[in-house]
C-alpha cells in the first residue's frame, strides 16, 4: 500500500516560507472565487436587458476560474494532508475545462473583435437620437399642416368610434350648427339632437361600412343656420395596424361632408332647361344634331333618329354613318359645306339642304 507524506515534510523550507506559500495560495484562491461571482452577477443583470453577447461564455469562464481556485486550495491542504489524489483529480478537471474554454473561445475572437466600441455605440446613439428628433419634427410639421388644412377647409371632417361617438369635429360643423366642436366629443349624433332623417340615412350607411369594410357615399339634406342644405358625405373605415384589412380590423370611422346645395340647384336648373328645350324642339318639330370634327363622330337625339329612320341611341356614331344616309348626288355639296363651316366660323350658322336615303 502506497503511503504519501504531507508536502510540508518533503520541502526543505523554513516555517516562515511555508506560511508565506500558504497565504499567497489562499489569497489567490479567494480572488479566483470572487471573480465568478462578479461574472455571474453581470450575466444576471444583462439577462434582464437581453443584449449580452455570448452569455454562455461567462458560466464557462466561471467554472474554469473556480477550478483554478480549488487547485490553490488543494496546494494548501496537501501541505499538511497527504491527499494528493484529490488534488490531481481537481487539476485534471481544471485541465478539461480549460481546454474546453480555450477551444470555444477561438472562433469567438473575430466576432468579439468586430463588436462595436463604446465610442461607436455612442455615435450611433447620437445619430439615432438626431434621426428620431428630425422625424418627430417632420411629423409635428405634417400634423400642423394637416390640422390647418382640415380646420380651414369648407368641408366638414368628423371621426367616430365604433359606438358612433364623436372623436373629432372640424370647425366647419360649428359654423353650420352654432354648436362648439368640443360639445360633440364623446357624444353621438342622436345625443346632440341632430336631424332624425339625416341620422337614419347616416347610421344605415355606417352599418353597411362596418359589415363590408367598404367606403360609403351618401347624400342628405339637413337644417343648418343657413337654411336647408344638401350634403354629399364620404364614409371611410380607419384600420388597425393588422396586416390585412377587414371589418374586424376597423378601429374608427372617418366622415367628410361637402355642401353640394349649389350644385344640386344647378342640376335642377339644367334639367328644367333641358326639359324646356326638348319641349320647344318637339313643338317646332326640330331636332339636335352634333358633330365632333376631331373624333369625326356624330350624336343624334331621338327626333333625328326618327327622321333618319334609324334606331334611337345617345351614343356617338361614325360620321360615315350619316354620309351613307345622304343621297349620293347631294353628298359632295354636304361635304364642301361642312368643310367650309370648319374653316370659316362666319358661315358656321348656315344650313345645308340635302336629301336622305332612308334604310
Amino acid at each position: 500500500m502506497l503511503v504519501l507524506a504531507p508536502q510540508s515534510q518533503c520541502y526543505l523550507w523554513p516555517p516562515w516560507l511555508i506560511w508565506l506559500y500558504s497565504l499567497s495560495s489562499g489569497l489567490t484562491a479567494l480572488a479566483h472565487f470572487s471573480i465568478p461571482v462578479a461574472l455571474l452577477y453581470i450575466v444576471r443583470q444583462q439577462q434582464q436587458r437581453r443584449d449580452l453577447p455570448y452569455p454562455w461564455m461567462f458560466p464557462l469562464f466561471s467554472a474554469f476560474i473556480v477550478l483554478c481556485g480549488l487547485t490553490h486550495v488543494m496546494e494548501i491542504w496537501t501541505l499538511w494532508h497527504p491527499d494528493d489524489w484529490i488534488s490531481d483529480r481537481i487539476k485534471f478537471a481544471t485541465a478539461i475545462v480549460s481546454l474546453t474554454t480555450a477551444t470555444t473561445l477561438i472562433p469567438v475572437i473575430p466576432k468579439a473583435i468586430a463588436l462595436p466600441r463604446s465610442a461607436e455605440l455612442e455615435l450611433a446613439k447620437t445619430n439615432l437620437e438626431d434621426l428620431v428628433r428630425d422625424r418627430t419634427q417632420q411629423l409635428e410639421k405634417s400634423h400642423r399642416q394637416f390640422q390647418n388644412l382640415v380646420e380651414n377647409s369648407p368641408d366638414i371632417v368628423e371621426r367616430f368610434d365604433l359606438n358612433l361617438r364623436h372623436l373629432y369635429v372640424s370647425p366647419s360643423l360649428t359654423h353650420l350648427t352654432g354648436i362648439a366642436a368640443e360639445a360633440f366629443l364623446g357624444k353621438t349624433c342622436r345625443e346632440m339632437g341632430l336631424d332624425e332623417t339625416m341620422i337614419n340615412i347616416w347610421e344605415a350607411a355606417v352599418n353597411r361600412l362596418l359589415a363590408t369594410g367598404k367606403k360609403q357615399i351618401i347624400e342628405f339634406s339637413t337644417p343648418t343656420l343657413e337654411g336647408i342644405r344638401t350634403f354629399e358625405m364620404a364614409i371611410a373605415p380607419e384600420w388597425s395596424d393588422a396586416p390585412t384589412s377587414g371589418p374586424a380590423n376597423i378601429t374608427s370611422i372617418l366622415c367628410i361632408s361637402r355642401d353640394i346645395t349649389e350644385r344640386k340647384q344647378t342640376e335642377v336648373q339644367l334639367r328644367d332647361l333641358s326639359d324646356r328645350l326638348k319641349l320647344a324642339l318637339q313643338s317646332a318639330k326640330m331636332s339636335v344634331w352634333e358633330w365632333d370634327a376631331k373624333s369625326n363622330q356624330v350624336v343624334w337625339d331621338d327626333r333625328v333618329c326618327e327622321l333618319y329612320g334609324v334606331s334611337p341611341s345617345h351614343h356617338a356614331r361614325p360620321f360615315a354613318e350619316w354620309e351613307a344616309l345622304v343621297h349620293p348626288d347631294d353628298l359632295p355639296h354636304c361635304r364642301d359645306r361642312s368643310q367650309q363651316a370648319l374653316e370659316d366660323v362666319t358661315i358656321s350658322n348656315g344650313g345645308i339642304e340635302f336629301r336622305l336615303v332612308r334604310p
